[in-house]
């Protein structure tokens, strides 16, 4: 992952299985650099034969414009509601701050922890009930 040297906050679509169709669209539509990871590249032959083929992680670059896509964990499908989070990219210590901050009075669901891919990731609903994913390098 590359170093995070400044904060920001990225859309994240949870397309429960349409993720490569999704993207591949946006892209022809918007334009852009698109970016895609399985969960078999990503995890090897550990990762589970019906999870392989699935989007881990994608990323659709268009000018200053980000829109990233996963499609997501098939025991917990994204329902209407949570199928966009908001995805925020910071510093360690900012990621730290940050966190911290909007987690108060909502529901940790991850808390921070040091990622197999490097830096810091957790995932929160925040007190109004908006998911937000937190992302970090080690920067």
């Amino acid at each position: 992952m590359a170093e995070i040297k400044k904060t920001t906050v990225t859309p994240y679509l949870l397309l429960n299985g349409k993720a490569k169709e999704v993207m591949k669209f946006y892209q022809q539509a918007i334009g852009g650099e698109l970016e895609m990871r399985t969960f078999g590249e990503a995890q090897g032959p550990e990762c589970p034969i019906a999870m392989r083929d699935q989007v881990m992680h994608a990323t659709l670059k268009f000018g200053d414009f980000v829109l990233m896509a996963s499609d997501g964990n098939p025991q917990m499908p994204a329902q209407a509601g949570t199928n966009v989070q908001l995805a925020i990219g910071a510093p360690d210590a900012e990621i730290e701050r940050l966190f911290k901050a909007l987690a108060a009075g909502g529901q940790v669901v991850h808390a921070l922890f040091d990622a197999p891919w490097g830096g810091k990731f957790g995932v929160l609903t925040d007190r109004y009930g908006f998911h937000w994913m937190f992302a970090s390098s080690h920067g």
